[in-house]
Order: structure tokens, then C-alpha cells, then sequence
């Protein structure tokens, strides 16, 4: 309970969302699990609901807990999340900086970050509501990272496939390649987030000859 307090009093004042754990749970001899991991807004003029993970699973070096007195996960697995999309834009735009205040305070070892079966929800005006299913594998070695995944769409369960890579910088992050592919679309974008300023240059390609249009989480993205 000590360190659940510890853990949770410090994001809560760092990010302008509340965190809550509902257990934290040692397994012998380096993993600990995190149950029913919440994030809540504080303003009430956000978007209602909350950014909710089921299970998280970290794995931590042993040695350098013994020879180097340093706390240092080499993989992280998001075991089954949900959330609206309107709620993690919100969070991601108004947390920016403290995320990566947070993520330099981290010791820098080669992490592994698996998220599996996390389900982002849109309610598009005057559309069916739908959900996509996400599952994505990234990577950091020293200060470069790349991912790759795949969102599933739950009205036409046609994927879109993601690629990126970069690298982290003293101030913030380079996107070198961020591609995205899917049956009616395509899109490759590069860019920098210097000191919580966004720079985002690419170009993207649609299929207007499709019989039908279908709200994805690619269309929405072009349509703002």
C-alpha cells in the first residue's frame, strides 16, 4: 500500500488526470503486476469516463536492482485497456510535457512495451458507435525506439497496420517514419516534439473509389 500511495500521489500531481491502483502484486523473482490501473479527469468540463487498464505487467532487471540500486523495467505488458478516444487525446495533449518530465526521470535501460487487446471507443456525430481493437509492439534501445501494430476496426474489421521509429532527444522526440496502411488508405508522416511544441509534416493517400465509406480511427484522423 505504501508504494501504491507513493506511485499514485506523485502522477496524480504531475498529470492534470487522477490515477488509481487497485492492487499491487510482487511475483518472485522479477515481475510485479498492476491491477485495474484508472485514469480519471480532475476538470468536469473534460470528457466523461475514464482511461482504464485491466492488467500490467512489468519486468525488471535484478541486477541492476543489486549492483546499481536502480528500479529498471526491461518490458512492460498492457494486458487488455480501454478508453474513449476523445479522452486519451485529451490526456495526451494536456499531459505532453509531463509525460516526458516524467519518462526522463527513468533510468535509461532497453525497454520492450506490448499493448494487447485495448480497445479505443469513438462516437462519431450522427454515425454508429464503434471501437477499435489495438495491438502494438515497441521497442527502445539506448535512445531510439521503433513499434509496429495493428488497430482493428469493429464495423469492417479491416486492419490498420502502423510502423514508426525514432529517436529521444534532450528536449523531446523525433518521429524519423511514422507509416500507416490500410485497404483504402495510406499515409507516412515524420516529426518533432521540441519542449511541447508539435511539428508534423507528411503526406497520406486515399482510395475514392471504395463502394462505401466506413469510419476508422484513419479517416477520422485526416477529417480534423
Amino acid at each position: 500500500n505504501h508504494y501504491k500511495d507513493r506511485a499514485t500521489s506523485k502522477i496524480s500531481k504531475l498529470f492534470s488526470y487522477n490515477l488509481t491502483i487497485k492492487a499491487i502484486i510482487y511475483i518472485f523473482p522479477n515481475n510485479i503486476i498492476l491491477s485495474d490501473v484508472t485514469l480519471t479527469p480532475k476538470e468536469t468540463s473534460t470528457q466523461p469516463g475514464k482511461i482504464r487498464i485491466f492488467r500490467t505487467l512489468l519486468h525488471f532487471s535484478i541486477k541492476d536492482l543489486f549492483l546499481k540500486r536502480q528500479f529498471s523495467v526491461r518490458s512492460v505488458v498492457i494486458d487488455r485497456g480501454e478508453t474513449p478516444y476523445e479522452l486519451i487525446t485529451d490526456f495526451l495533449n494536456n499531459n505532453a510535457n509531463a509525460i516526458f518530465s516524467l519518462a526522463q526521470e527513468l533510468p535509461r535501460t532497453d525497454t520492450r512495451i506490448l499493448v494487447k487487446e485495448t480497445k479505443m471507443y469513438f462516437t462519431p456525430p450522427e454515425a454508429k458507435p464503434y471501437h477499435s481493437t489495438i495491438d502494438f509492439d515497441f521497442s527502445l534501445v539506448n535512445n531510439r525506439f521503433r513499434g509496429h501494430g495493428a488497430a482493428y476496426n469493429s464495423l469492417d474489421l479491416l486492419p490498420i497496420r502502423v510502423r514508426i521509429k525514432g529517436i529521444l532527444t534532450s528536449q523531446g522526440i523525433r518521429i524519423s517514419q511514422c507509416a500507416l496502411r490500410h485497404l483504402y488508405a495510406q499515409a507516412n508522416f515524420w516529426a518533432e516534439l521540441r519542449s511541447g511544441d508539435l511539428q508534423l509534416n507528411g503526406y497520406a493517400f486515399l482510395n475514392k473509389r471504395q463502394p462505401y465509406e466506413r469510419h476508422t480511427i484513419l479517416t477520422k484522423f485526416f477529417q480534423q
